[in-house]
């Protein structure tokens, strides 16, 4: 199996994606390892022009909401 993590995008309306990771992590570091990744992404998405940082910022919520559930396949 392959153990990169895994990005999906969700779109749920014109004003609300949601982000879905997928990734091997061990329990006690779940929050951490889930920042890290979104955090990597984001740097990406600035780089490529599909962001910017007064709407990104303006949009996101303070503290995002994370899942320590793990994903079932």
């Amino acid at each position: 199996p392959d153990s990169r993590p895994v990005v999906l995008l969700e779109p749920i309306d014109p004003k609300r994606v949601d982000v879905v990771l997928r990734f091997p992590c061990q329990a006690g570091r779940r929050v951490s390892t889930s920042q890290d990744i979104l955090q990597a992404f984001y740097e990406l998405a600035l780089a490529e022009g599909l962001v910017t940082p007064t709407r990104a910022a303006a949009r996101a919520p303070k503290t995002p909401p994370v899942s320590t559930e793990p994903v079932s396949r």
